[in-house]
This record gives C-alpha cells, structure tokens and sequence, in this order.
C-alpha cells in the first residue's frame, strides 16, 4: 500500500476542501445531498461537520484495535494530543 507521506499527501487536498466547504457555509444552512442507494435527504451544515468529525473518531478507534490485535501498541487517538505531540 502506499507509504504514510504518499497518504499525507493526499490527504492535504481534501482538507482543503474541506476548509473551503465549512468557510463557506454557515452552521444553520440546509445542505441537500444524494446518498448511494438515490435518497435524497436535506440537512443542517452543522449536522454534517458533527458527523464528520464522529466518524473520524470510530475509525481512529477501528485502527487502534486493530493494532493491537496485531500485537502492537497503537498511538494515542486523542485529537489533542495527536495535534500537541503527534506531528
């Protein structure tokens, strides 16, 4: 698979997308999106952005496990200390 820079890279473009999208819309504004299976559903932008960021947060916690069940001691997953000591 790819190398951890070669996914840093990567990664850099979509969080500038993401800063795009959440500089341009306000929290209350309704956001209408169209779901794989063809539902289309209407949403609060702030709803979206708490998702986000919950997901991110049940898939830091799936690899962690998953290190550990591989016999190796997973990083710490919590965002302030990933931001404080983990760069």
């Amino acid at each position: 698979g790819p190398s951890l820079a070669d996914l840093d890279k990567a990664w850099e473009p979509v969080l500038k997308r993401l800063a795009v999208c959440a500089g341009t819309n306000e929290p209350g504004a309704m956001v209408t999106f169209t779901r794989l299976n063809g539902e289309t559903h209407t949403v609060e932008f702030h709803k979206i952005v708490h998702h986000v960021v919950n997901h991110g947060t049940y898939h830091r916690g799936q690899v962690a496990a998953m290190l550990r069940q591989s016999g190796h001691a997973p990083p710490s997953t919590d965002l302030l200390f990933y931001e404080l000591f983990g760069k």
